[in-house]
């Protein structure tokens, strides 16, 4: 499935991303990665730039 951006990180070190709620139930299959990208975002919505971190997903 293709990349999905869930917004820009801000310049604080801490943010709350909200998972869209048809999605909470698949969390489990889910990978998140951050990537570099210009500012404001990627400019075509998928990512442009390095992948600078991944991890799998957690229903908490």
């Amino acid at each position: 499935q293709a990349p999905v951006s869930l917004g820009v990180l801000p310049d604080s070190k801490t943010m709350r991303i909200p998972i869209p709620p048809l999605w909470r139930d698949q969390t489990a299959q889910m990978t998140l990665a951050i990537s570099d990208e210009p500012v404001g975002g990627s400019p075509t919505g998928a990512p442009t730039g390095d992948i600078l971190a991944v991890g799998a997903m957690a229903n908490l």
